[in-house]
């Protein structure tokens, strides 16, 4: 009976949802409560949320439209146009659109209510197109911006057949820049699409539902578009009754053959009137123009002037970051090109369905489906067997513990994933540390020593194995605070550990690279695979890792986009969500943190721009810059860019506040030694001072004391490379001055001084010098190492009682653990047991002004050249406040397109009369 009834209410939200779309998660509770009214049945909590939960895995690609930015008014032809074809008797006029939704719903089995939602978005795109049937010559680009791995190859594949149906009939789809990417993307283009492998001469896909019809393909999932089809065919799309795609790879040579090809052919005027459909997926990716508009890069060129071959002609780049792309010249043209690729006509972005777990759900709030969901574990042990950095002739000959650990967790991952979902499944793990192809082969070997090294434990029953597996198990699995409807105990591993046995010969592990031509193909593997998958570039874009679950990652790129694309661990996870790891340096967390912050800015501006209802080439983007040291884009596609640096107050409550960059002007650092020692002989003269440890405190020293050794310093020293230095020590200066009359009136000076061979002499204070790495850049020295950071976060607890914040700091911790269920036992194996600098702070009620004294090295401290000696630097630890010195705003550092300086200079103009 009770069963009976919660079918019955699923089914009447169904038949909601399938007119009406996914509502949000408070829509949907309050249609649950209504049709438990009408079918006379109150469901349980448990059986309320386990309905919820179903409903949105079964709607799990439900995508809607965010913001849509255009240069014309939205006008809908495709319905006028469908009108028309029933006029004239027209059969299947939606042939290639209609058979691709069967092919979704019966053989993907997506949900009805999906298939339609694809196909509802793809129209709304479509309208933006010209209709084919348009005379004259006409050019229109467009930009769609989606999530990395939320499904935007099934949109853009669905976007092809009904643009093949109204009468696009060529159409060429660039798909990234690496080979395993073209393949992957060509086997997709032949399911939903072709209908038919012409490598294996058999039926895929939508063929299956219908093979009347057939697009004609030249490449292959094992070809590209290749310079011998030149001289094998003729070229007019007029000869051919069905569409004709080519699936390349962004790569010059290719475009160059498609060029000769055209041009060998020696297109008639007809064929120059054929409407082309041009889809460059990963569009920020080499598209871009990083020189010259006079002489522009090869494949940004090459594009164009495919472009310029035809007279009607559609552009259309797919990203999920488009911020190179935001920095074209919209005004750019060439003779002969024509005009660059800056999304003249439309902007479209994409949301993210409920349950995709994207960079803001990992990185920023850390919660999912209203859960905490906490996943990254931090590697700090690489250094030794893996640097982020290796040295030129480098020899990898271990692996980290950290990263067998992980490799350990895939093992556990693989079993219980599939333990929850009978069918073949397959289970990825990705090794993303580096992009030297030489060190993957290396890795690839250690890997599988490890991989069989557990494997074979677990086979023969080895004590030591299985005790390893089980308490990554308890502390991982069993205690983990985020759960879903799956239940993991401590009874069910023996379980487990039989299913890994009877499953060893699915675990395989590849590299994926341009080197290794096998690569990974799931297709392959029809019973199942548990991948480990090591790799680099050939890693970091567009490729799907099919199941992905744990991620190991060392990588130290600086730059936005590569950053989020790097990010394969974003997408769909649903019923394993919980078995999810990344494992990466906090450094890499903190980065991400601050990109998903930019991104969710630049489409709540795009979204905020849709209201203005103008073009795209009005709107003055701007994305948000790193105060440190990551870049939005490669710097070459930044050229057509300026800075707009909005100074704003600061607020420096509760914030460590220290020197990151150093001027490399040596009459600075020498002046600045000098004031240090002047004004430490006058310090000491005047207040007495204790040791504490090495270091040496002054205690309640008046504020404008401080002041004048800040003002007196020599500007070289800064936190931000977006900040001049003067502009950081004003600023400094100003904060504490407006909290002068509050918490910043006393403070706290520390000398930090090390054991160390190499010291100064102050009088009767004697400091041990700090040697620290350095990265020379732009007239700065950066501080290298770890987070880039001046000193050690127990600096920060100088002069206070660490003892007790230990203990007060373990106390918080327990109590958290208690409240989120974690067993007695399981506690102290949970606990950390050094408190970060953010809960040191709290306990000071008056500011910290550490000073040290740095050596420097160029390269590794032990083995670098030592460049500059005796320089000063500070952090400064400061007291939270609620005082009036500290409004909301904060300085904010921008990229920003020509069109935003040209709105800024005019508000300037227009201040100025």
């Amino acid at each position: 009976m009770c069963n009976d009834k919660i079918k019955q209410i699923k089914n009447l939200l169904k038949t909601f949802l399938k007119d009406n779309g996914i509502p949000s998660k408070e829509e949907l509770l309050k249609k649950i409560s209504m049709f438990e009214i009408v079918c006379e049945y109150k469901l349980t909590e448990k059986e309320k949320k386990e309905l919820m939960e179903d409903i949105l895995y079964e709607n799990q690609y439900y995508i809607t439209i965010d913001s849509e930015i255009s240069k014309n008014e939205y006008r809908e032809w495709l319905s006028e146009w469908e009108k028309q074809q029933k006029i004239k008797g027209v059969k299947d006029y939606f042939y290639y659109s209609d058979r691709y939704e069967r092919y979704l719903l019966e053989e993907k089995r997506f949900p009805p209510i999906i298939v339609k939602n694809i196909s509802e978005i793809n129209k709304k795109i479509l309208n933006y197109l010209p209709n084919p049937e348009k005379l004259g010559k006409w050019l229109t680009k467009g930009l769609v911006m989606g999530y990395v791995q939320s499904g935007k190859t099934a949109n853009y594949i669905s976007l092809i057949n009904r643009a093949a149906d109204v009468g696009y009939k060529f159409i060429i789809l660039i798909a990234g820049v690496h080979n395993n990417l073209r393949s992957q993307t060509q086997q997709r283009i032949n399911e939903g699409f072709v209908g038919f492998d012409s490598l294996k001469k058999q039926t895929v896909g939508v063929g299956k539902i219908d093979p009347r019809r057939r697009p004609y393909t030249i490449t292959t999932v094992n070809e590209d578009f290749k310079k011998n089809l030149v001289a094998h065919f003729g070229f007019s799309p007029n000869d051919f009754k069905e569409p004709v795609i080519l699936v390349i790879k962004k790569n010059s040579n290719t475009l160059k053959n498609l060029i000769q090809w055209l041009k060998t052919a020696k297109l008639k005027r007809s064929d120059a009137d054929y409407p082309l459909l041009l889809i460059d997926d990963e569009a920020d990716n080499a598209s871009i123009n990083t020189k010259t508009e006079e002489n522009p890069t090869t494949i940004n060129g090459l594009i164009r002037e495919i472009l310029n071959m035809f007279n009607r002609r559609v552009y259309i780049g797919y990203t999920a970051t488009p911020f190179a792309n935001i920095f074209i010249d919209h005004e750019a043209t060439h003779e002969q090109k024509g005009t660059d690729l800056f999304p003249d006509d439309f902007i479209i972005t994409l949301n993210a369905p409920e349950n995709y777990i994207g960079a803001k759900t990992i990185f920023l709030d850390k919660k999912f489906q209203g859960k905490k969901y906490d996943i990254i574990r931090h590697i700090t042990d690489n250094e030794i067997c893996i640097p982020a950095k290796p040295p030129k002739n480098f020899e990898l000959n271990c692996l980290p513990d950290s990263l067998k650990e992980a490799i350990r967790l895939f093992v556990l991952a693989s079993v219980i994933k599939t333990e929850r979902d009978k069918k073949p499944k397959y289970t990825t793990m990705l090794i993303n540390v580096t992009f030297k192809k030489d060190l993957h082969d290396r890795l690839k070997h250690l890997v599988n020593e490890e991989l069989s090294k557990i494997l074979d434990g677990v086979f023969a029953r080895d004590k030591q194995i299985l005790k390893e597996l089980k308490e990554l198990y308890i502390n991982e699995y069993v205690s983990n605070t985020y759960k879903n409807e799956f239940q993991i105990s401590p009874e069910m591993f023996d379980n487990y550990i039989g299913k890994i046995a009877e499953n060893i010969d699915k675990f395989k592990v590849f590299t994926v690279n341009s080197d290794n031509k096998e690569g990974l193909n799931y297709n392959e593997y029809p019973k199942g695979l548990f991948a480990i998958a090591i790799g680099g570039y050939s890693l970091s874009r567009g490729f799907t890792l099919e199941g992905l679950t744990i991620s190991y990652f060392i990588r130290t790129t600086k730059m936005y986009d590569t950053l989020l694309q790097m990010g394969r661990w974003f997408g769909y996870r649903n019923k394993y969500e919980d078995l999810c790891r990344i494992y990466m340096p906090e450094e890499t967390e903190l980065w991400y943190q601050h990109i998903a912050e930019v991104v969710e800015e630049l489409k709540y501006d795009l979204k905020e721009l849709q209201l203005s209802k103008r073009p795209p080439k009005d709107y003055g983007l701007k994305i948000r810059t790193h105060p440190d040291s990551l870049l939005i884009t490669a710097r070459n596609k930044m050229q057509n860019t300026g800075e707009f640096v909005d100074y704003q107050d600061v607020c420096y409550s509760g914030q460590l506040i220290e020197t990151r960059l150093i001027s490399t002007d040596k009459r600075k650092m020498e002046i600045n030694f000098n004031i240090f020692n002047e004004f430490i002989e006058n310090l000491s003269g005047n207040f007495s001072y204790t040791k504490n440890k090495n270091n040496y405190l002054f205690e309640n020293i008046p504020y404008n004391i401080v002041t004048d050794i800040l003002n007196g310093f020599e500007d070289n020293m800064t936190i931000k490379r977006f900040m001049e230095p003067e502009s950081f020590k004003n600023s400094l200066i100003n904060y504490i001055l407006k909290g002068s009359d509050y918490e910043l009136s006393e403070w706290d000076i520390a000398l930090k001084s090390i054991n160390s061979n190499n010291k100064i002499h102050i009088k009767d204070i004697e400091l041990g010098v700090t040697k620290r790495s350095v990265l020379e850049d732009d007239g700065f020295y950066l501080l290298s190492g770890k987070k880039y950071r001046l000193g050690d976060p127990y600096d920060e607890a100088i002069g206070l009682d660490m003892e007790k914040i230990k203990a007060d700091y373990k106390t918080e911790q327990i109590k958290e653990l208690k409240k989120n269920n974690i067993e007695d036992d399981r506690i102290s194996k949970s606990i950390r047991n050094t408190p970060p600098g953010k809960f040191i702070r709290k306990y000071r009620s008056k500011p910290l002004l550490i000073f040290y004294i740095l050596n420097l090295y160029k390269g590794a401290v032990k083995k670098g050249e030592r460049i500059e000696k005796n320089v000063i630097a500070y952090a400064v630890s400061f007291p939270e406040t609620d005082s009036i010195i500290c409004p909301e705003n904060r300085i904010v550092k921008y990229k920003v397109n020509k069109v935003f300086l040209k709105e800024l200079l005019e508000k300037e103009k227009e201040n100025y009369e």
